[in-house]
């Protein structure tokens, strides 16, 4: 399963020099998830924060995964858990598939 992590940071460091670490830290974490085919992307916003696409197996692992970013204690985090678009469409497109057009239920000019 695929998750989209939108976060931002929502207190600051006590000091300068631990911002710095957490920040070096975290870019550790995003390179040892990469490296373990668990993240798929990490983009940071502009004006600060940032997302993560990233596959775990369950909203629990999820939470194991995330309970390891080095800011999660001074973040804010919510969480989209991401369909693959092609298997979503098909299944629209067969449950509408046989329901009749309103029109023929309605009255239309």
């Amino acid at each position: 399963m695929k998750f989209l992590v939108s976060g931002h940071q929502t207190l600051a460091a006590a000091e300068h020099r631990s911002q710095l670490n957490y920040l070096e830290s975290s870019k550790e974490w995003v390179q040892r998830l990469r490296d373990e085919k668990r993240l798929y992307g990490a983009y940071s916003f502009p004006d600060g924060g940032g997302i993560f696409i990233i596959d775990a197996t369950s909203h629990e692992e999820l939470t194991s995964i995330m309970l390891g970013f080095p800011l999660i204690h001074l973040s804010k985090f919510s969480v989209q858990p991401l369909a693959d678009f092609e298997k979503t469409s098909d299944i629209i497109i067969e449950a509408i598939g046989g329901i009749t057009d309103m029109r023929q239920h309605i009255f239309c000019p």
